[in-house]
């Protein structure tokens, strides 16, 4: 019998000098694996502005583009970008 693995998936947002980051933290089941994805100014104003619009944080913002994106890929086999 198999169980099912839970994977959460959460970014985290930072800044600093050279622009903003956004780091991915990737919980499977109990461990934890964190990644980081720099963000320039330009983009995150971007995100910041479409969650202003729809009234999510750009992080939610980014999760939702991100999980659609990857859905459409996976259900239709092709290049959505």
């Amino acid at each position: 019998m198999q169980k099912a693995l839970h994977i959460q998936v959460r970014l985290v947002k930072e800044k600093n000098e050279g622009g903003s980051h956004y780091r991915q933290r990737v919980c499977i089941g109990r461990s934890e694996v964190m990644k980081t994805l720099q963000v320039d100014d330009t983009l995150n104003s971007m995100l910041v502005d479409i969650g202003k619009k729809h009234n999510k944080k750009p992080k939610e913002v980014l999760e939702s583009l991100i999980y659609s994106t990857y859905d459409q890929m996976k259900r239709t086999g092709r290049k959505v970008l």
